[in-house]
């Protein structure tokens, strides 16, 4: 299987797992033809005489060291990144080695010649440059005396990948009810769980969001509206519930004052209806309801009834930031739509285009859903599940990864050594109905079972 593959295998599951919780990506690049090593575990290993070494890493929080523990205040590990290459030059000028780093990012070059050498470190993958000089990153040039030397690391970077150590992480958390009454609707802590639980949103503002978007260069949090059973809306744009804008609203928390820790405030005259833009995201379906929207306080029980058979059909699924913060995507879950807002002015935001998601392979009849959405690399990326609502084949349950190309979206092979371009979900689950004695209510089964 290609490292290729793996890349998208991994983006996969983490666009996948977007639709239930939240993820994360890593950071892997393929392995070049003419590459000199293609694996060791420590450069130290393949050193011969008159050789220079090194290693090439993502330095995600741009201390100049290679991490690689995953240890506080240091938490996130250093990807290593191949296809750099590194040339040895003599002191007039004249190539004296050159070699190209591996998948574990390690080069050697055999150098000739006499030293000192100045190393160059070139072909760096676009979007990427060196990181702050330090222990293990000395920048894209480096002076060495002659001999045999290793330890010539490089760290790079792209803008969009640095992390700060120890970062705070956001997370939405639903309440039953209408929610009137004020309760926490995001949550953050620390990354390393230490600390205090803090709350940086009130439902009675926001009521039930989903899709959560940091845009750190002005310090903006996004959160947007989702149509989730038992858990009301927030007031919208209009500050008035129970209308249309209710389900269409991503708000605007901002963090200026007092910074990203601790409560905040809603800025309306930023907060985005999409229906503003002429885009459909379908009925609120507690409008009109019959029996009318029985949602109440936090403790009280509710059927919510009509929403039921929309979750995951209405509304807004999963958002998110280009990498220079200046375009949001949002998923149209209606229409089957990914939405580009221009956020250049997010004080007066506009509409840049829609492009329909389109079925990737799912079976005749059956209902495909997109839902999350992830830029990577400044590619986005859009999660799609198969259903199998109406086929009852738990063989057409799957999950594709769809890549936008201009105007276009394309399915993403996840494994070019089969024929399958998704990923299945007909796993095995185990269930028990509670107080039910038949022998068929104790079992596990697939999809098949739950029809019987």
């Amino acid at each position: 299987m290609s490292k290729n593959s793996v890349n998208m295998r991994r983006l996969a599951a983490c666009l996948v797992s977007a639709i239930i919780a939240s993820a994360a990506f890593v950071v892997w690049y393929s392995t070049p033809s003419h590459a000199q090593f293609s694996s060791s575990k420590d450069e130290d290993s393949i050193m011969m005489a008159g050789t220079v070494s090194g290693t090439v890493y993502i330095d995600y929080n741009m201390n100049g060291t290679r991490d690689t523990t995953g240890t506080s205040p240091n938490l996130a590990v250093d990807s290593l990144v191949s296809n750099v290459t590194v040339t040895a030059y003599d002191s007039l000028g004249a190539n004296r080695g050159s070699a190209v780093s591996g998948t574990n990012g390690i080069y050697s070059i055999v150098t000739t010649g006499t030293g000192p050498y100045r190393l160059e470190f070139t072909t760096l993958p676009s979007g990427y440059s060196p990181s702050s000089v330090g222990s293990n990153n000395a920048s894209s040039v480096k002076f060495i005396a002659d001999g045999p030397s290793t330890g010539n690391d490089f760290g790079i970077v792209r803008n969009s990948d640095y992390c700060q150590n120890n970062p705070i992480i956001a997370t939405p958390q639903f309440l039953n009810g209408d929610n009137i009454a004020a309760g926490a609707t995001i949550a953050a802590l620390q990354y390393d769980a230490t600390g205090s639980l803090m709350s940086l949103g009130d439902s009675d503002e926001t009521g039930a969001v989903w899709g959560l978007a940091w845009r750190r260069k002005d310090k903006k949090l996004l959160a947007s509206s989702v149509l989730k059973r038992h858990s009301g809306f927030g007031p919208g744009k209009d500050g008035v519930r129970g209308n249309l804008d209710d389900m269409r609203t991503i708000y605007v928390y901002d963090y200026t004052t007092p910074g990203p820790i601790g409560q905040a405030t809603i800025n309306n005259a930023q907060t985005i209806d999409l229906g503003s833009f002429g885009l459909n995201l379908g009925a609120n379906p507690r409008i009109g309801s019959t029996p009318a929207n029985d949602l109440g306080t936090v403790t009280q029980p509710n059927y919510d009834h009509a929403v039921f058979t929309n979750v995951g059909k209405r509304g807004i699924g999963g958002i998110a930031l280009s990498e220079d913060e200046n375009t949001l995507y949002a998923v149209n879950l209606s229409a089957r739509e990914l939405i580009s807002l221009n956020l250049t002015n997010i004080g007066t935001v506009t509409l840049n285009s829609t492009t329909a998601i389109p079925n990737p392979g799912c079976a005749a009849g059956d209902y495909y859903a997109p839902w999350a959405v992830r830029v990577y690399q400044g590619v986005p990326y859009v999660g799609v599940v198969c259903t199998a609502d109406v086929s009852q084949n738990y063989s057409n349950l799957r999950a594709y990864l769809l890549r936008l190309n201009g105007g276009t979206f394309t399915t993403v092979d996840l494994d070019s050594t089969t024929a399958n371009t998704y990923i299945s979900l007909g796993y095995d689950r185990t269930f028990r109905l509670c107080g039910c004695e038949r022998p068929r209510c104790k079992r596990t089964s697939r999809m098949a079972a739950l029809a019987e």
